[in-house]
């Protein structure tokens, strides 16, 4: 079984991981077309990328030295969907 769960985690174990962080800040660059079958109907198709802003750790290395690393994540997606309304 690989990772960790919650149920089996002390109170001094979730301590040691650090605070828990409820909101992470990104930024978002999206692209969207509609293609319209009627004057109602549409299907909408779309382009993202995305980067999360992840909270500074600290890692502690055997000599004692600690250096605070923040790891972002960098994500690119398709997005697809369907306009029901009047084209504008």
């Amino acid at each position: 079984m690989f990772g960790w769960t919650d149920a089996t985690m002390s109170a001094d174990d979730i301590g040691a991981k650090g605070k828990p962080y409820y909101v992470i800040p990104y930024a978002k660059l999206t692209f969207d077309y509609s293609i319209f079958f009627t004057q109602k109907w549409a299907v909408n198709v779309g382009l993202y990328c995305r980067y999360d802003f992840l909270p500074k750790n600290e890692i502690h290395y055997s000599d004692g030295v600690e250096k605070p690393k923040n790891y972002g994540t960098l994500n690119f997606g398709v997005q697809l969907g369907f306009r029901f309304g009047p084209r504008v």
